[in-house]
């Protein structure tokens, strides 16, 4: 025979915060906060957005990159990186002296 127990439940007065609705009472990971990224971690650029950037045909920049007059570019495998750092530094190095 089971008698009741004067103790209350010991998930009486016991507060969670349900943030996921599939798993109540757990609360889901925070991330970390983000950390500043390295300057030497730059962003690459497709040859789409390398074109984009400078407002001309992708065809161009493959023309420029067989002929070595544009901005360096890193291949990756089958693909071509550009960092927009080297663009930047590329651009003003042929910026007109007009």
């Amino acid at each position: 025979m089971n008698c009741p127990s004067t103790e209350p439940p010991r998930w009486i007065g016991v507060t969670t915060v349900a943030t996921d609705p599939r798993r109540p009472g757990v609360r889901p990971a925070v991330p970390p906060p983000a950390r500043p990224r390295p300057p030497e971690l730059d962003e690459l650029w497709t040859v789409e957005q390398l074109a984009e950037f400078l407002k001309i045909p992708t065809q161009s920049v493959y023309k420029q990159r067989s002929l070595g007059t544009g901005p360096p570019g890193y291949r990756v495998g089958k693909y071509v990186r550009f960092k927009k750092s080297d663009v930047m530094r590329w651009l003003e190095e042929h910026r007109d002296a007009v």
